[in-house]
């Protein structure tokens, strides 16, 4: 397995204090929550089989922690991947 960098989006106001503590505590220790310039990202540099299956279950994850966020998915490069964003 590698690690594929990608970013879930969501509203900054989805990302509440008890949203991102359930988000980390559901088993997402591998992302990071920044809201930025009116713009909520999570993260991930997860490890997987593949870029879909990362995606797959960190969408999984974080809807299990935080029904209210609504994702869309931006590729990143990740250290270990070595590709750069499409």
């Amino acid at each position: 397995m590698r690690a594929h960098g990608f970013a879930l989006i969501a509203s900054p106001s989805a990302l509440t204090d008890d949203a991102v503590n359930a988000i980390l505590e559901e088993g997402s220790d591998d992302c990071t929550v920044r809201v930025s310039e009116g713009v909520g990202r999570i993260e991930f540099d997860r490890e997987a089989r593949s870029l879909l299956a990362a995606v797959l279950s960190a969408l999984d994850a974080v809807e299990r922690a935080a029904r209210r966020i609504v994702a869309v998915v931006n590729h990143l490069p990740s250290e270990n991947s070595g590709q750069s964003p499409a």
